[in-house]
């Protein structure tokens, strides 16, 4: 289940990319938008959940494992960026990627619980590797271009 999972459910179903560039004389900005669908991923407890199970456990497989699912809703991003042409050959750019700050949910935390209790150090990972747009947030630049 988990391997099905990490082909099937990990990439979004869908990504909508819409963007924009305005132009005044001596300033231009750009802004982009990206709404990514909805991903999830399972992971199994290796046996781990204690008997009897916590509330809201999944009941588990035959095997005897639970398979505990992560989601990501629907997010989301707005990047922009703003450039003064300062003097001739001389940009000023300025920027974002993910403005608004935007993260994942954190990964099942029931399932984390038990990773903790258990003494597994996989618990420590709060947010899924399978993001499509990452867990890093936020990312504000500035930039200077002087073309010769």
């Amino acid at each position: 289940r988990v391997a099905l999972s990490d082909i099937q459910d990990t990439a979004p179903k869908y990504l909508v990319n819409l963007g924009a560039r305005f132009e005044w004389e001596r300033v231009t900005f750009s802004i982009n938008e990206l709404i990514y669908g909805e991903s999830s991923q399972f992971e199994n407890d290796g046996g781990a959940t204690p008997d009897p199970a916590p509330p809201g456990a999944p009941l588990p497989d035959p095997s005897g494992l639970r398979f505990y699912q992560t989601e990501i809703g629907v997010t989301p991003i707005t990047n922009f960026e703003v450039t003064f042409k300062a003097l001739e050959g001389l940009d000023l750019t300025f920027g974002a990627t993910n403005a608004f700050d935007e993260s994942p949910n954190k990964r099942n935390s029931l399932l984390r619980q038990i990773q903790f209790d258990g003494g597994d150090n996989s618990a420590v990972a709060g947010y899924p590797s399978f993001s499509p747009f990452g867990i890093n947030g936020a990312y504000y630049y500035g930039k200077l271009v002087y073309t010769f």
